[in-house]
Formats: structure tokens, C-alpha cells, sequence
């Protein structure tokens, strides 16, 4: 088969992020609120202050040298979290902190939680619950997997490799509605170029 410039340019990117080490590591500071248990009972904001908690202590684990879960447990980032204290008379009134804990981490752990309030809902990460779409967003969504389709006619490129119905949903929630975060795989190459082409009807 025939391979046209175009799509050469999209195998090379897709080359190019296989050779990168990072997408082979740890999960990355920001993504470790994703392995905190029981993060799936939080709303979009409470997601972001626990991203905020999570990455934290992951840097304070490296930096002191010690098991994260001997900065704090699971349980105490979720329950901040949650309630979303803004300051350290909460966190010490419901004994969440011992005294050196409060001392030693009660400012970064206040000021996680106001960074998280004070993101915009698009920055907000997304939960693990099913994305409904209203009437126009799956006419569009509709469209969108028309568009694909026609691209893995002309071009061979499987649509799932653009996303997974989930991504190209939350995709079109993001456009429409401006609610929803953006997938970070549509944040920059060739699939951003991609659908920004099919966008650009609307």
C-alpha cells in the first residue's frame, strides 16, 4: 500500500513517542491520585485537590526519603479531599493531623486543596463515571465517527487510534460545552491536527 506524506509524518510521531523512556516510567506525580483507593467516590473538584495531595506527597516522600503512606495515608488525603478544608484549625479540629504532622505539613496541605478550588471546570480532571451526551453533542459525536471513518478509507488509519469512544465523547463534550477536560493525546500532533480539520465545520 501506497503510504501518502501525510500519513508518513503521522507514523513518525507515533514512532517518536514510542522511543520516549518517560512513557515507560512510574506513573508521573500528577497521576499517582489516580492509584489513591476510593478516589472514584469524588466529584471533578475533589478529584483536582487530591491530584493537588497525591502529587505533593510524592515529592515529599522523595525528598525525605521515606514511604509515602509515612507522610500520610490514603485515607486522611481522601477525607481532605472531600471536605476540602481551607484551614489548619479544620484539619486539627478533627484530629485528621498529629501535632507534628500539622506542623510540618499543615500550610502545603491548605494550599493544595486552595489551588484545587480555584481551577477552571475545564482543568478539572475527569472522573471514571460514563460520559452522557446530550442531543446535539451526539449528532456531532455521530459526525465526528462519519469523519473517521472516511479517514480509514482513504488513509487506512483505524479510528481507535485516534481514541476510544470515551476520548472522542469526552472530546466533544470539551468543544460543545466547554465542561469537560481535554484528553492530553489531543493536546498536540497529528490527531490534534486530525480534528481540528473536522471541528473547523462547526
Amino acid at each position: 500500500r501506497i503510504i501518502v506524506p501525510e500519513i508518513r509524518i503521522w507514523l513518525r510521531q507515533e514512532n517518536e513517542l514510542l522511543s520516549i523512556p518517560e512513557a515507560y516510567d512510574l506513573p508521573a506525580d500528577e497521576l499517582r491520585y489516580l492509584r489513591v483507593k476510593g478516589n472514584g467516590s469524588l466529584d471533578r473538584r475533589g478529584l483536582a485537590v487530591l491530584r493537588n495531595l497525591a502529587s505533593w506527597r510524592e515529592r515529599e516522600a522523595r525528598t525525605r526519603n521515606r514511604p509515602r503512606g509515612h507522610i500520610l495515608n490514603d485515607k486522611t488525603l481522601l477525607i481532605i479531599a472531600r471536605e476540602r478544608f481551607t484551614s489548619l484549625a479544620e484539619l486539627t479540629r478533627l484530629n485528621l493531623l498529629t501535632e507534628k504532622q500539622a506542623q510540618r505539613y499543615g500550610k502545603s496541605l491548605i494550599s493544595c486543596v486552595k489551588d484545587g478550588l480555584t481551577l477552571k471546570d475545564r482543568d478539572l480532571p475527569a472522573t471514571n463515571k460514563r460520559i452522557r451526551l446530550n442531543a446535539q453533542e451526539k449528532v456531532i459525536y455521530e459526525k465526528l465517527l462519519g469523519f473517521l471513518d472516511k479517514i480509514y478509507g482513504t488513509h487506512g488509519v483505524d479510528p481507535h487510534l485516534v481514541g476510544n469512544s470515551s476520548e472522542l465523547k469526552q472530546l466533544v463534550k470539551y468543544r460543545t460545552s466547554d465542561t469537560a477536560p481535554l484528553p492530553v493525546k489531543f493536546n498536540s500532533g497529528w490527531r490534534k491536527e486530525l480534528l481540528e480539520k473536522f471541528f473547523s465545520n462547526f
